[in-house]
């Protein structure tokens, strides 16, 4: 039997690197030959072989004694998460060149599931058999991840047809993060019915808010509790993160709707506050818009496709309204990148490795508490 050079190369680094990147590096070499069906025999070979992490392999003998870091287990714990996420990669494309498409996209999940890779959800997106509102999520899932070319994937979203707008596309992205924003206040609501296009009078003039979607800027309705006993202080909370809003490109437009009646009061309210928000009937709000009758916040931005609001009540303190404000108009200026995971905590144990039979165990046992 005649060896390949490359068969050479193999053999020759065989004895130092583990039999699971050994698998992994021969399935690339068979892919390179055109040997698909081979190569997808090496790669499920390399994940079945990287089951486990093992800090004794992976750190190595030399580790034993002393003192074992807390950095040095975390940069081998991420080392090992690194080859896993490159193995299913690999994986994943092997079937789809043999259009085992379903199999791909699973292999694909594995991968961004470990490592986040916007790559490989934009090769998912692109599998013949998914439906457009299969792509769409895809794509979407594809623009929110870590380190993605946000242009691109804006460009090929739009070519999908789906939506009709930029600010239709941005709705649905942030539909697609308020969970984040839900898990910091929980008593705020999504709306996914569309703020209606309509005009009416205010002390602030003609509110229109087809000019407003045009500009791109953001309305903020209050509907004050019932009588208007709390309006100052519920005013008080918008004054601070309106005003630093309105030094923003992008137009702001608040505006309280009252009964008739409570007309005077709110504008003597306001005048007293100095802030620049108009008071209209709420009469004048189409018949379309549902309202919480004891009270409510609502943002509406996105030409009117995102709206989010949360209820008012008597006991609601100024300092609330602040945060929920402040946290909703910050989430519409945040361009929809998840955070980087969280370091370990620097408290994290120290371990000290004896010579004995129990030394391995001792450091899957602490691997499981910080995992």
């Amino acid at each position: 039997m005649h060896l390949t050079a490359v068969g050479v190369l193999w053999l020759m680094f065989s004895s130092s690197q583990n039999p699971a990147e050994l698998a992994y590096e021969k399935s690339r070499t068979e892919l390179a030959t055109g040997n698909v069906a081979d190569a997808e025999v090496s790669v499920r070979e390399a994940i079945s072989r990287s089951l486990y992490f093992s800090p004794k392999s992976e750190l190595g003998k030399s580790r034993g004694k002393g003192l074992l870091f807390t950095e040095a287990i975390l940069e081998a714990r991420n080392d090992y998460r690194s080859r896993r996420a490159r193995y299913f990669l690999g994986l994943g494309e092997v079937l789809a060149l043999q259009k085992k498409w379903l199999g791909s996209r699973k292999a694909y999940s594995r991968a961004t599931a470990i490592v986040p890779n916007p790559d490989a959800l934009i090769e998912m997106a692109d599998d013949p058999d998914l439906s457009t509102l299969q792509r769409r999520n895809l794509l979407l899932k594809a623009y929110l991840t870590l380190g993605a070319d946000r242009e691109q994937i804006e460009k090929m979203l739009l070519k999908t047809g789906i939506f009709r707008s930029r600010d239709s596309l941005k709705s649905s992205l942030d539909q697609k993060r308020f969970p984040e924003l839900l898990g910091e206040f929980s008593d705020l609501e999504w709306l996914d019915e569309t703020f209606p296009v309509f005009q009416t009078v205010t002390d602030l003039g003609i509110l229109n808010t087809a000019s407003l979607y045009e500009e791109g800027g953001v309305l903020v309705v209050y509907i004050p509790t019932e009588d208007c006993m709390s309006c100052s202080k519920q005013l008080d909370g918008l004054s601070r993160p309106v005003r630093e809003a309105q030094g923003n490109e992008k137009p702001l437009e608040v505006v309280a709707f009252v009964p008739e009646v409570g007309l005077p009061g709110l504008r003597r309210i306001v005048r007293l506050l100095g802030m620049p928000i108009g008071v209209g009937r709420v009469e004048g709000l189409p018949l379309d818009v549902n309202l919480i009758d004891e009270g409510e916040i609502r943002v509406v931005a996105r030409g009117g496709m995102t709206q989010i609001r949360f209820q008012m009540t008597p006991e609601t303190q100024s300092r609330d309204i602040r945060k929920r404000v402040e946290a909703i108009f910050s989430f519409l200026e945040t361009p929809g990148f998840p955070t980087d995971e969280k370091p370990e905590l620097s408290n994290a144990p120290i371990v000290t490795f004896q010579h004995n039979h129990n030394q391995y165990k001792t450091a899957l046992e602490w691997v499981r508490k910080i995992e």
